[in-house]
């Protein structure tokens, strides 16, 4: 690959253009401190014998591509390279439409816990005390200098559908490029849905999964009676009360209407089904978001024409260990027992569902999209390509990082493909971008280009990976009272890029990641969530580290906190 520069009337000897185009390429090697750097040498640029995919199932190869003002402004053969371009020769590179995440946080720092504030009558508590925000947008906690959009660049996505972080109705998202810049610039547009969810202030009403129905319902019905007296106020107010315009039921409105449709964020089968009987109920238009567990749901899903953003967050990848010991018939290593091999074969099968969840959907004739909710962005590549390993093809796949979300989010006319005249927003990669060994090497958000420089890679490479001084499989004990419930805790990578997740006894087919994992000298922190009678609830660990024991409490919000204890079964690769 090259980079160059044309003039027709250039002041600078060969000299003075050939140190020039030393300095900037080496600079952001020994100077940038984040993983991308942002070109501003000029708004135009020139690829030279690139492989252009279009859209999903469309490529041209040794193609020329021309970006210029933000915009895609030319794809073919021969192409007059502008005076003013930056040329690129792009032999071997691909380029994609930037991705796009129809479902996230990005951009939205967590806030940190504070003291609950006392409620006079927990049956009847404040809207905001009980997450019931519908009226807030993203414009009031996004942070342009927050980590996770340059994160999110730098794995290939040029935009997200941002929302508000909170309980059961947070507020409306937005759809934001990007860019290190003003809210106002990075903004493409807003309110595109309301948020819902069932998490819940355990608290106060409503607590539970069957609270928030109860709740969802007596709203949407008052947001059609508030919606009908303002109309009919509207058209003759002569002789009529003026309405009362609540907030929260005045922004569940366009709702009622069909004219905003619910993004509900629905991880397991539960509530994926609770979901449907809502909207089958009300008849609001519905998404669902950061959908892990949905292939129960096929046939209905299709039934009503429900579309979905499944989760990019995937379980930890586990190989089988039964078949594995039935191979070796020389084996030194105990055999396992009928009980461990039952146990085994239901986490496998629980972790190829997970992973081939996005392929039943395409077998299904189901257009789906993708949802970066929990997931580390660093991740999502891998985990697409395992998705793909498992089924998934790399056209459906690619839709799903494209075209879906941009004729989801509405923005199709736009962006979604690479054509003449729709946004520059451009991921070019050194290889098939499905391929296991392929690197992004740019990203172009609304025209701006950014260097993607690869962290170093281990010298030791991936054999020493996972094997961190707590790396390994953890039994836990969490002791409430007379009760006390057990587990397995499996940690792996090394104390700066450490994973957690925890797998109960009652449900071994099932595990929750961790994250927010802090590590300070014996003592690791995290947080999960899970589901408890019915509701999300938040899980906050605080661990001692001694050897191969541990102990420490978790806090479950006001159910209490319980103290905690372990000790470890199992090293890496054992």
């Amino acid at each position: 690959m090259r980079i160059q520069f044309t003039s027709k009337h250039s002041f600078f000897s060969d000299k003075h253009i050939f140190i020039l185009l030393l300095w900037m390429l080496y600079l952001p090697l020994g100077f940038s401190q984040n993983s991308d750097t942002p070109k501003e040498v000029t708004n135009t640029y020139y690829f030279k014998n690139i492989n252009v995919v279009v859209k999903p199932g469309q490529v041209l190869e040794s193609h020329q591509l021309i970006l210029k003002n933000g915009l895609i402004d030319a794809v073919g053969k021969n192409l007059t390279v502008p005076a003013e371009a930056m040329v690129i020769v792009a032999d071997s590179l691909f380029a994609y439409p930037g991705f796009i995440d129809a479902f996230s946080h990005t951009g939205i720092p967590k806030t940190e816990n504070k003291d609950q504030q006392k409620v006079n009558d927990p049956g009847n508590p404040p809207d905001d005390i009980a997450g019931i925000t519908p009226q807030k947008s993203v414009a009031e906690t996004y942070k342009t200098a927050d980590k996770s959009i340059g994160d999110m660049r730098s794995v290939g996505f040029t935009m997200s559908n941002v929302s508000p972080r909170g309980l059961m109705l947070p507020g409306k998202t937005s759809l934001l490029l990007h860019l290190d810049e003003d809210l106002d610039k990075v903004s493409f547009k807003k309110d595109v849905a309301m948020t819902a969810q069932f998490t819940t202030n355990r608290s106060v009403y409503p607590s539970t999964v069957i609270g928030v129905m109860s709740k969802f319902r007596d709203l949407y019905k008052n947001s059609e009676i508030l919606g009908a007296s303002h109309e009919k106020y509207m058209m003759n107010p002569s002789g009529l009360q003026r309405p009362v315009y609540k907030k929260e039921e005045w922004a569940l409105f366009p709702v009622t209407q069909k004219k905003l449709p619910v993004f509900f964020v629905a991880s397991s089968s539960n509530q994926v089904f609770r979901a449907l009987e809502l909207k089958k109920e009300l008849g609001f238009s519905m998404v669902l978001v950061d959908v892990k567990q949905a292939w129960a749901a096929l046939p209905e899903l299709k039934k009503h024409g429900v579309l979905t953003a499944l989760s990019l967050e995937l379980p930890e990848e586990i190989k089988d260990k039964g078949k594995e010991e039935s191979k070796d018939s020389t084996s030194v290593k105990k055999q396992l027992s009928a009980e461990e091999m039952d146990f085994e074969k239901k986490k496998v099968q629980s972790y190829k569902q997970h992973v081939g969840q996005a392929a039943e959907f395409e077998k299904a004739g189901l257009p789906f999209s993708f949802s970066a909710l929990n997931v580390k962005p660093q991740d999502i590549p891998k985990n697409i390509r395992r998705m793909v390993k498992e089924g998934l093809s790399e056209k459906a796949a690619l839709e799903a990082l494209t075209t879906n979300p941009a004729t989801l989010l509405g923005v199709s006319s736009s962006m979604g493909t690479i054509e003449k005249g729709k946004v520059a927003n451009i991921v070019v990669t050194e290889k098939n971008f499905f391929d296991d060994k392929s690197k992004i090497k740019y990203v172009f958000v609304d025209g701006k280009m950014f260097e993607i420089i690869a962290p170093k890679s281990d010298k030791k490479g991936n054999e020493e990976a996972g094997k961190g001084p707590l790396s390994g499989i953890w039994s836990f004990t969490v002791e409430m009272g007379a009760q006390s419930q057990k587990g397995t805790m499996t940690i792996s990578g090394k104390p700066e890029k450490y994973t957690i997740s925890l797998t109960s006894d009652d449900k071994p087919d099932e595990s929750e990641s961790a994250y927010d994992i802090k590590v300070q000298d014996k003592i690791v922190t995290f947080s999960l969530s899970t589901d408890a009678d019915g509701s999300s609830i938040t899980l906050d660990f605080e661990l001692n580290f001694e050897g191969n024991t541990f102990s420490g409490e978790v806090s479950a919000n006001e159910m209490g906190t319980f103290p905690v204890k372990g000790e470890k079964k199992s090293n890496p690769n054992q």
